[in-house]
């Protein structure tokens, strides 16, 4: 669950005289870079190696790999196994060998070649992290001076700790600032986000922090596009950037219930409080791409325009239309993709002979829980148009065993049209609609045309 912070602060940024800030320059030409690993018991056929739009594939073939990349500038690289995650630090012309497990992909990481100290420090980090990270309950729980003293010292001892390690290892300079950034804009994220998750902890809805808690900002910049190599500074802005929108649109409900009145919202605050062409660009990416999973193609067109007149980067507007290309002919106005399910009696009904009708539809299981989460709020609303009959609420269920689905519709008495899909996952509805996860709602006009391919859930205020 994402939490968006709503407290009013003016940030004061820094500004650096130097557009580049601390990034490194860029190679005149692309160098080859070769990352090739072991892995044992291998459970998956590939390693996806992804960075700031770009995604690279390696083909594991016997529990190994190899992967030769052209480069031009250092990458910080996510690396993706199956359902596992780890990271890589990797400069032009590099040759880094590593082996691991499948089932302990990040945790048993082994680094050896070319950058194998600063990768072998960033495995037992990023492990590290996550561990601190379930932890961190309780330090939200504290109160602010406790709290303050608590991140603070943690912050301090990375740091020491970073800098004994450096003294003990030859380490690149671009990673040593990476790290660097990485111990500050924890810190920061973790003063940023504390009001909200006090408030959540604690159940303390009227909490508010001292005047003063948030001056530390002021020795913050937030325009050194080196930073981008840092997923905490990333983080930062990001979460920045969404507490901005959502405050601006607190006095706005009418934008705020259109499709994409965030994501505007959020384009017009990195316009106006960011001042450096590549950082702005990069909030923007993210700000798109988090909006086409999520609203798909509702209201992405301006959205497109904007980001198409300020990006230069070929691998992030790349990454935008293939994000996107999915969504093509599910637009408002395009016609619905047809489909024809039976009922709990056996009664097939096709939505070709529902024109006439607006048709709601909800795409579920019933072992889905988000999807039985959705339920009362769906009962309420069928409940407060049920004598509009140009509305048809019709429930497809992609449930592998059809008497759990017969079962639950006549415990729980489901109303609307309750139809069954065969072939689960294979269903042509969740192909012609490019269903990728359930629940999924879907609205259809009274002509057969698409009013929204990813409408608003039950428990949306912008479904009515």
């Amino acid at each position: 669950m994402k939490y968006y912070l709503l407290f009013a602060i003016a940030f004061v940024f820094s500004c650096k005289n130097a557009e580049d800030g601390n990034k490194p320059k860029q190679l005149a030409t692309k160098v080859a870079t070769t990352i090739s690993g072991t892995i044992a018991n291998p459970n998956d056929l590939n390693v996806i190696f992804e960075s700031k739009g770009e995604q690279h594939s390696a083909r594991i073939t016997d529990g190994q790999f190899s992967i030769e990349l052209m480069l031009d500038e250092p990458h910080v690289f996510t690396l993706k196994y199956a359902r596992r995650t780890g990271q890589i630090f990797v400069l032009p012309g590099d040759k880094i060998n590593f082996s691991t497990t499948a089932n302990q992909f990040s945790q048993v990481m082994q680094f050896t070649g070319d950058r194998s100290a600063e990768n072998n420090y960033l495995t037992k980090k990023f492990n590290e992290d996550r561990t601190s990270r379930a932890l961190k309950s309780k330090t939200y729980k504290l109160e602010e001076p406790a709290f303050t003293a608590a991140v603070d010292q943690t912050k301090i001892d990375k740091a020491e700790a970073f800098k004994t390690f450096c003294a003990s290892n030859e380490i690149d300079p671009f990673f040593k600032f990476i790290i660097d950034t990485e111990i500050e804009y924890e810190w920061a994220n973790d003063r940023l986000i504390y009001p909200t998750y006090y408030k959540f902890y604690n159940k303390k809805e009227n909490f508010d922090v001292s005047p003063v808690y948030f001056d530390f900002q002021r020795n913050l910049d937030l325009n050194d596009p080196g930073k981008l190599f840092s997923p905490n500074f990333v983080s930062f802005i990001n979460n920045y950037t969404d507490a901005e929108a959502n405050k601006a649109l607190l006095n706005d409900e009418k934008k705020k219930l259109t499709d994409n009145g965030m994501a505007l919202t959020k384009f017009d605050i990195v316009s106006q409080q960011f001042k450096n062409k590549e950082i702005q660009e990069f909030l923007m990416y993210n700000t798109l791409k988090t909006h086409i999973k999520y609203e798909g193609a509702n209201g992405t067109t301006p959205l497109m325009q904007k980001f198409e007149e300020i990006s230069t980067n070929l691998n992030l507007k790349r990454d935008i239309q293939n994000a996107y290309s999915m969504w093509r002919g599910l637009e408002e106005g395009a016609p619905a993709p047809n489909f024809a399910y039976a009922d709990i009696d056996g009664q097939v009904h096709d939505m070709a002979n529902y024109k006439g009708k607006y048709i709601y539809v909800d795409v579920w299981a019933t072992w889905c829980g988000p999807c039985k989460k959705e339920l009362p709020h769906l009962e309420a609303l069928q409940e407060a148009y049920k004598d509009n009959d140009k509305i048809l609420f019709t429930s497809v269920s992609i449930d592998k065993n059809k008497d759990s689905w017969e079962r639950m519709v006549k415990d729980k008495n489901m109303k609307g049209l309750q139809l069954f899909a065969e072939n689960e996952w294979r269903a042509s509805i969740i192909r012609d609609y490019k269903i990728s996860g359930i629940p999924r709602f879907l609205l259809i006009d009274d002509q057969g045309k698409i009013v929204s391919a990813n409408a608003p859930r039950p428990s949306s205020p912008r479904i009515k």
